[in-house]
């Protein structure tokens, strides 16, 4: 996927609350492929591109989407930790994507809230990814209990029939297979149930979990 970023720079940040970017440009980066983005590749778009000094400090910033610049930057190697997040905040910019340049680092204690809402972001994330996974295994268990109450209920039709059969050493040897067979699929089911509706209570429970935290 490929996003466009608007690049603010050779500005630098008002004091808070009401913070502003002031005196800056805004250079356009297009495309920006996803999986390459980097903290190092802007970096590297200041310094062939922009004429910044390589060895210059500079420090980036995200703005997350409706946020202002108050609640809103975090770090950008904080942020391209959680890649699900970039993506959400790309398409809740309509694929843009605001970073902003300082020459001075923001007190800890200024990020200190987008930091915890990025955490928070990153455990949610990761509990849908969970729950995801655990849904497709529970369909995938509901299919295999499926073929194999199938596979029982032919079973007991081949029983049936060879109970009604004469009674030979073949036919004998036959139907006590079936029904040992038919023993093992008694207990594959119970398992199948078992592990499935534990799968489904987790999920219950991680989607419990889920909207208590976005509800703090």
């Amino acid at each position: 996927m490929t996003f466009k970023v608007l690049l603010h720079h050779y500005g630098s940040f008002t004091s808070p609350p009401g913070r502003k970017f002031v005196d800056g440009i805004v250079a356009t980066v297009d495309p920006v492929e996803l999986n390459n983005f980097s903290t190092n590749q802007m970096k590297a778009i200041l310094t062939k591109c922009l004429g910044y000094d390589e060895n210059s400090s500079t420090f980036l910033y995200m703005k997350k989407p409706n946020r202002s610049l108050d609640s809103g930057l975090v770090l950008l190697d904080d942020a391209i930790q959680d890649i699900d997040s970039i993506l959400t905040y790309i398409q809740t910019y309509q694929n843009l994507l605001h970073v902003y340049v300082s020459r001075v680092e923001l007190s800890p204690l200024v990020v200190a809230d987008q930091l915890e809402d990025g955490v928070r972001q990153t455990i949610l994330s990761r509990l849908r990814r969970e729950q995801e996974a655990e849904a497709t295994l529970a369909d995938k268990l509901l299919c295999e209990l499926t073929r194999v109450i199938e596979q029982m209920q032919t079973r007991e039709i081949h029983i049936t029939m060879l109970h009604a059969m004469p009674i030979t050493s073949l036919n004998s040897y036959g139907l006590h297979t079936l029904l040992m067979t038919q023993e093992a699929d008694i207990r594959t089911t119970y398992n199948l149930r078992t592990t499935r509706d534990a799968l489904l209570r987790s999920i219950a429970e991680k989607q419990k979990f889920i909207d208590n935290y976005m509800a703090i």
